[in-house]
């Protein structure tokens, strides 16, 4: 079994293959905004702390993560490269200038939902219907897709309203050893983005100005190297009993998950009556989600609610 340390920087961390932590049964499913997400990220590049997290030792030497699941899940999404099959893609938009708001790094996350991502302000407010609209006939050259009905790549898509947006992984991937090759590596990834981004973007002008602006990020991403998040472990759980009663007792799990998140976003009963299913009946979950149409859109109903009334 793995020892855990008392901290982790944010790439051993999001390695869960080898730090041995794992998200239980008994945890809710994701339920952060982008704007959660993207204040998350502009804190941690700022060198604010996140908060630690908080771990479990199980009695088959396990450990559970109890603490932390949303902020796990925005670090590991941020850092992972975009596939055919990204559901959520963060962007940092360079050219972004300073506004009124809290912000200092112009995070910008897109969803299945919302492939256009939202405006820059600090309430991430969505786009009109007309720049929504427009931002389609943009990603796909002039095609009216419904992406409600049909499934698309939300990799041919960006944030429409930013001024220079470059995914977030291209950074914090690249070689930090000097400024010359964060650059090169930055630069290589933006060769392998879609024609529609770089007719968009990469004019003669905002070519000139990245070369200049890319420098001064350099500094914010080599210290992120140095960046640590604390953990917390607890060795007092006890697997779920075969005898209790799913509907009216709870196990040591289900209350430490519970009293954690009570200060987060509001945890809901149809979320607690998903968790103890899924703590009971690991197997159910890929079941519902697959109806719900989770893994292929259009979802037709969250998760939670089908499990109710599926049980019902």
């Amino acid at each position: 079994m793995k020892e855990l340390k008392p901290s982790y920087t944010l790439k051993e961390l999001i390695d869960t293959d080898n730090n041995g932590i794992e998200i239980p049964a008994v945890q809710r499913g994701l339920v952060w905004s982008p704007n959660q997400a993207e204040f998350l990220w502009d804190s941690i590049l700022r060198g604010f702390p996140i908060g630690g997290f908080v771990v479990a030792k199980s009695d088959n030497d396990r450990f559970y993560l109890m603490d932390g699941q949303q902020r796990l899940d925005a670090i590991q999404k941020a850092y992972k490269s975009s596939s055919e099959n990204s559901d959520t893609i963060f962007w940092i938009d360079l050219f972004a200038e300073k506004t009124s708001g809290t912000r200092k790094f112009c995070i910008m996350v897109i969803t299945k939902a919302h492939p256009w991502g939202f405006n820059s302000e600090e309430e991430s407010s969505r786009l009109t219907a007309g720049e929504r609209r427009e931002a389609i006939s943009c990603f796909w050259n002039g095609e009216d897709k419904d992406i409600y009905r049909v499934n698309f790549a939300l990799r041919d898509c960006f944030p429409f309203k930013a001024k220079f947006p470059v995914q977030l992984s291209y950074l914090l991937n690249a070689d930090i050893s000097n400024e010359e090759s964060f650059k090169e590596s930055v630069v290589a990834c933006i060769e392998k983005n879609t024609d529609a981004w770089k007719s968009r973007y990469l004019t003669a002008e905002n070519r000139q100005k990245f070369d200049t602006v890319i420098t001064s990020f350099y500094d914010t991403f080599k210290k992120l190297s140095d960046y640590r998040i604390p953990i917390s472990k607890l060795d007092l759980l006890d697997e779920s009993s075969p005898n209790t009663n799913l509907m009216h007792e709870e196990t040591e799990l289900e209350t430490l998950f519970t009293r954690l998140n009570t200060g987060g976003t509001r945890i809901s009963q149809d979320d607690l009556f998903y968790s103890a299913i899924k703590a009971y009946w690991g197997s159910v979950k890929d079941k519902i989600e697959a109806i719900a149409g989770v893994k292929v859109p259009p979802a037709k109903l969250p998760p939670a609610k089908l499990s109710q009334l599926l049980f019902r």
